[in-house]
Parts: structure tokens; sequence; C-alpha cells
């Protein structure tokens, strides 16, 4: 019999029901117990901190021989120790119950916290070293470790931050609350309070990780069947302040460290009895899957509409070419906004063929101050509500922003070209008035200046030529919701002229090597990945499915790949929304269903890739991307489905619509 199946039948025996804190603490008890039992290594220096600041040992029982349970394990037996119940922040819990760190400004949000290195002038630990070498020493800290003080940025705040990153085969053996009071004693009896103190281990400590988890999964069918109780007890202990439940495989940096949980991201910052409502969570996942096998994570992160990222340079990718292509920056005529050109598309509606391109609606919304612009939101644009063509929004290549980033980051390119070129020009001149030959190097060097120069003027004066108007919204969903799918997606109906010149086939892009598909990063349910000829025209559409791969080429990021997700995620969303019928709708309350992409190597999407077409490895358009959930260390690309993009022309422009690809 499994340990999974003896600690359940044991909590069924005694006939304890997990709903209450106290009930939750006895299973924390079976459940230890049968780990005992089981064989199960639990290490004493598993410890646990209460809100005084110093670490106080919990020991529990174990095999003398054995070593310390792994770092998911000492986690998992944080979160049920009744020591971390009551009501905290989540970012609090998160810290009491990872013993992998230990720091003195907890508590809050520090997603979002940049480091910077110091210089020895400006390092105000910079003459304790030898002392915290001592100390570290005294802890018995590997020699492998390192430390070092940074400065660190929170929210516009600065502050000196001492970290040490303990790390060694026996790093997990080291305690690392006593090494951060012992510092803190030190900086203080130097009068340094405003140095605060991380200990890490830096072989286990990392921001949890999430990869997709296959559709066959028993986690992904019990959450089939139990996400509507799952998301009742998230409302009921929050209220509106989570944001997305989806399982995923959580664990480290290293794929091989994850294992199946049910991820739930919620505000920053939020209070709430986090152990009660993991416990109510678990307790309902028992009943169809071994609460041993699965757990519960929470994170702090925020589910928004993808938004244009500050500007950024098209320096290379203008170089030889003068059109516009799938994946090219867009923005519209007049203001400071940008995202994605998704891909040229023919749109067949009312016995007429439009050409223009896909987008999303959020990336081409008219400008606050235009009249019509609430009227859009509720009703979207249709043969039913078409804005004053004076009025209309104009959309260009490349955004204004990034044009007039690229020209500058050209200027500065040249400039340093010439810069280099003086120089090897004055060693050129003193040489021959010592009467010696330039050097053949120094002689290549110049023409190959020469050649970048001229390659930076011919891009400069591609650059200088835009932006192109490229045309006007014709259609757009507005701020939609249809059913459990969330649309963004707006049609940009080509002048004659850009059709002319632009509208061409959507051309399969070279993607990168560690971008691909591999044995790795493919789920088991997943199909073969042979991938279309890069510069192959992309011909139909498909639809998303879980467990595949799918690469986009978008503003931001360029070309990534990623995995959908074995399990659509549910979402809550913020702000205001409206049914195809004008209706509004209250998002409190209104729970979708959303198609949710992984990357293969690091982030799959940025701010500014929204609207880029998301193509399958047959090469089919398959989706749209327009939002995303961010934590620290994930980002979470959130698509649209093209059925459901077409579904809901047919319904906002209320007559037969079909998309062809050219």
């Amino acid at each position: 019999m499994s340990s999974g199946s003896i600690v359940e039948g044991a909590v069924r025996k005694a006939g304890i029901h997990l709903g209450s804190p106290l009930n939750s603490f006895l299973f924390s008890l079976f459940f230890l117990s049968q780990l005992h039992q089981q064989r199960y290594s639990v290490h004493p220096f598993v410890f646990f901190q209460i809100r005084m600041s110093t670490y106080k040992p919990r020991e529990f029982p174990s095999p003398a021989s054995s070593g310390p349970p792994s770092p998911r394990k000492r986690r998992r037996l944080l979160r049920e120790s009744e020591d971390n119940e009551g009501e905290m922040t989540l970012e609090e819990f998160l810290y009491r119950t990872d013993p992998f760190q230990s720091n003195t400004f907890h508590g809050h949000d520090n997603s979002e916290m940049k480091t910077e290195f110091l210089t020895t002038e400006e390092n105000p630990t910079r003459h304790l070293r030898p002392e915290i070498d001592a100390i570290l020493s005294q802890h018995r800290v590997p020699t492998e470790s390192f430390h070092h003080t940074l400065k660190a940025r929170v929210t516009g705040s600065y502050f000196f931050l001492l970290r040490v990153t303990v790390s060694d085969d026996g790093s997990t053996f080291i305690r690392l609350g006593p090494i951060k009071d012992s510092l803190v004693k030190l900086l203080h009896k130097n009068s340094l309070t405003n140095v605060h103190v991380e200990v890490l281990n830096g072989d286990h400590f990392s921001p949890p990780h999430l990869y997709p988890i296959a559709s066959t999964s028993a986690v992904v069918s019990a959450f089939h069947t139990l996400k509507h109780s799952i998301v009742e007890t998230m409302s009921s202990a929050v209220g509106e302040n989570w944001q997305m439940i989806c399982p995923f495989n959580v664990g480290g940096p290293d794929i091989r460290s994850a294992g199946p949980g049910i991820v739930i991201f919620v505000q920053p910052l939020l209070m709430a009895n986090w152990y009660e409502i993991r416990a109510r969570i678990i307790g309902q996942l028992s009943l169809k899957v071994s609460a041993l096998l699965v757990d519960v994570e929470f994170l702090p992160g925020t589910l928004n509409l993808l938004k244009h990222d500050p500007s950024i340079s098209f320096r290379d990718r203008f170089d030889d070419r003068d059109w516009v292509a799938m994946g090219d920056s867009i923005g519209i005529s007049g203001d400071q906004n940008a995202g994605t050109l998704g891909g040229f598309v023919e749109l067949r509606y009312d016995d007429r063929a439009h050409f223009g391109f896909l987008t999303n609606y959020h990336a081409v919304r008219p400008t606050a101050h235009t009249p019509f612009r609430d009227e859009v939101d509720r009703t979207g644009i249709s043969a039913n509500f078409p804005p004053d063509d004076q009025n209309a929004t104009i959309i260009e290549s490349i955004a204004q922003m990034d044009r007039d980033r690229t020209l500058a980051d050209i200027q500065h390119h040249r400039e340093s070209l010439a810069s280099q070129k003086a120089r090897i020009e004055e060693t050129i001149e003193l040489r021959l008035l010592a009467g010696e030959e330039p050097r053949e190097a120094s002689r290549q060097r110049l023409q190959d200046l020469d050649v970048a120069d001229a390659s930076l003027i011919q891009t400069q004066n591609v650059v200088k030529s835009m932006p192109y108007v490229l045309g006007k919204v014709r259609f757009a969903s507005g701020l939609l919701v249809h059913g459990k799918r969330f649309l963004d997606w707006a049609f940009v109906e080509l002048t004659t002229e850009a059709q002319q010149r632009y509208f061409r086939p959507n051309i399969v892009p070279d993607i990168p090597r560690k971008q691909r598909p591999t044995s790795t990063n493919l789920l088991s349910g997943g199909s073969a990945t042979f991938l279309p000829r890069p510069n192959s025209s992309i011909t139909q559409f498909g639809e998303l499915q879980t467990d595949e791969y799918y690469f986009k080429k978008g503003r931001n990021t360029e070309v990534t790949g990623g995995i959908c997700n074995g399990a659509k995620s549910v979402c809550q969303w913020k702000g205001r929304r409206y049914e195809i019928d004008g209706a509004e709708i209250s998002m409190a309350t209104h729970i979708t269903e959303e198609y949710v992409i992984t990357g293969v190597d690091g982030d799959f999407l940025e701010d500014g890739d929204s609207g880029s077409f998301v193509i399958s490895a047959d090469g089919d358009v398959a989706g749209i991307l327009f939002a995303d959930v961010i934590h620290e260390g994930n980002r979470i690309g959130v698509a649209l489905n093209m059925p459901d993009v077409v579904e809901s022309m047919k319904l906002r422009l209320n007559h037969s619509v079909s998309l062809h690809l050219p």
C-alpha cells in the first residue's frame, strides 16, 4: 500500500475533516507520522521561523543514517506546521515556509527587487570583511560560499544589502537563521542599521519555476472535476483578490526537480490564513488523488493584458528591407504605444474581401481623448458601429516610439564607429610620421568600420522613412467576454497603397535552437515535432491544443517557443468587460478558462508582444497572444484560440465571416 493511501485511510478512519485549523493540524500529524513509518526522511534541521527575529529549531524523528529530505518535502513540512497558521501576508507565509532563505526584509513584495554592485568605496561593510568571515567560519559555512554587499531597490526605495550565499554538498545541514542574526548583531554594533541581511542556500533557494503538466496527469483530471469547489474556496477566503488557478509542474531551475501542484496566483501583499486555505484545498483534492502526490502553491502575481514595453530598437531588423511583416512593431498614429503585427489575413465578410492583419484590440484601442472610445469598448467596431472616418484609429509601423529609439541607437553606434576610426587613423598617422608602414590589421579594421557604417546608413535611411501608415481599425472585439472566453482582437484593414506594398504570405521564421522542442521540454502527450521549414509560407489556421509545442514572433522577444499547458487556467479578470450585446459583466463573479503557454527556454513573451500569432509545429496559426500572469521567475503567456476568435467575429459582425491566409 502506498504512503498516500495509508494517510488517507487513517484520516477517514479518524473522522478528520480538513475544513478547520485544528483538524488540518491533526492531518499534518498523521502525515508526518506516516512519513516516519514509511521511512521518508525528515531531517532535524527542518525548522520554523516565528514572528520573533530568531529561528527556533523544531526536530522531527528521522532515521539517524538518512540525509535531509528533498527541498520539495522540506517546504511541504513547513507549510503543514501549525506554527505557520494565522493571518499574514502571502509574502510572509512564503518566507516562513522556505528553509533556504533568511533575511531582514521579508513580508513585503520583493518580486521587483533590483540589485547592483557597489565599488569598494561605496561599500559600507568593507571594513567588516574579516569579522564577517569569522562569523561564517563560526557557523561552519562551507568555504565554497561567498558574500558581498549590494545596493537594492524596491519600488523606488534604496537600501544596502549584505547577501551571503551558502553553497556546497553539505549546505542543506546549515541553519541560515542564526547566521543572519549574528550578522545583524555585528552590523548594529557598528551602527550600520541601514544595511539589511540576506542569507541564501545557493543550491536550493529559488523562486518556484512553473513547467507544463501533461493533460493525462491524475492531478489535471482531479482539477477538472474540482476546479469549481477550489474557486469557491478561494473566493470565500480572499474575495476577488485571486487571479489565476491552474495545475503545473512546480520545481526549481531544473525541470527534473518539479512535481505536480495546483498553482494559485493572488494579489501581492494579500492577507489571509494560507495554512487553512491550503489544508482545505488539499482536502478537496484528496477525494480524487493522493494528498501526498500533489501540493498547493500560492504565488503573488498579477494577471494582465500585455502592455506596450518601453521603446525598443529595431537597428538589427531593418538592415536590408523596407517592408513590414509578421511580428513587426505597430502603433497608433500620434500616440506613444506599441504592439505586434500578428500576421496578414484576408477577412471575407458580407460578400467582400478585406485585406489587412490581426492583432489585439488593446494594442490598437483608441486613445483616451477619442470621443467614441467608451462606445467601442462596449460594442466593438463592426458594420453596426463604424467610427467616423476622420476619427478612426490609424495604425502605422514601426511604432513612433520604436522609430525614435531606433534612430537614436543608430546614431549612437555611428558615433562609436567614428570614434574607433579616429583612434586607428591617429595610430596610422603616428607610424607614418615615424617612417613606419601602417600595420595591415589597422588598414583592415578601417575597411571593416567603413562597411559597418555604410550598413548603418542604409538602415538609418530605411527607418527615417518610417513610420508607414498601414490602415485603420476596421473590426474589433471591444472589451468582450463571451461565455468562458476572454476575447481581445482587432482587424486592421490596409490602405490600397499598403496592401500593394506589404500584403504577402506570412513567413515561418528561423527558430533559434534553444527555442525548439526537445525530449526534455516536450510533454508525454505531445505529438511529434518536425518543425516547418524556415522561409516557407504559413497557409492555414488551426486551434490550440494542450500538451503541444508552439512558437511565435513578437515585437519584443522575436521568435520563442513554448508548450501549451495540459490544463486550461481558471482566471478572474479585473476591470470592465461586456457581453456581445453590450451588457456589462460583473467580472468579480464571471470566471473564464484560458489556454496558457510556458516558454521552453526563458519567458515565452514580454510586454509589447501583444497580438503575436501563436503557430503550431505544423505551421498553422492556432491562436493570438493577449495577456500574461507574472511572478518572480515566471511569466506565463495567455492566448486566444483561433476558433473562438472567428466565432466571436461572426457574433460581433452579425454575419458570416471567414479568415484566410495570403
